[in-house]
């Protein structure tokens, strides 16, 4: 385990196993563990240091969302923020942090367009209304 999975675990297991014992399933646990172990690895290299809750600042948020805008989808993007969302409260909760710093905006999804029916699924269509 190297320094980055190390100190991610150390700071977050207590969290996911408060998950666990919410009874989530546990691909939920999972998401939540990838999802925050992505952001630790972010403020390790946007802070240079191992992530701790009461070290985190709205600007290390924001430095960490435009790292992941760069690099995922936004909707992957907002998934995870909002697993930061969810871990920090519980950090304030536990006595970890004081001040909970403000989240960054979610990142704005683009409506796609509906999809028109294919041929063969218009003449399906066609078919059961006659």
């Amino acid at each position: 385990m190297d320094q980055r999975e190390n100190c991610s675990h150390n700071v977050l297991a207590p969290f996911l196993d408060f998950l666990s014992a919410q009874h989530l399933s546990e691909n939920t646990v999972q998401a939540y563990r990838s999802d925050l172990e992505d952001f630790a690895g972010c403020y390790l290299e946007t802070a240079g240091e191992p992530l701790r809750p009461d070290l985190v600042t709205e600007l290390d948020l924001a430095e960490c969302r435009q790292h992941l805008v760069q690099r995922h989808k936004p909707s992957t993007v907002n998934r995870r923020l909002a697993a930061v969302k969810k871990w920090l409260p519980w950090a304030q909760d536990t006595g970890q942090v004081g001040r909970l710093p403000r989240l960054p905006r979610r990142v704005r999804q683009e409506k796609l367009a509906p999809r028109a029916l294919g041929r063969k699924e218009q003449n399906a269509l066609l078919r059961a209304v006659e």
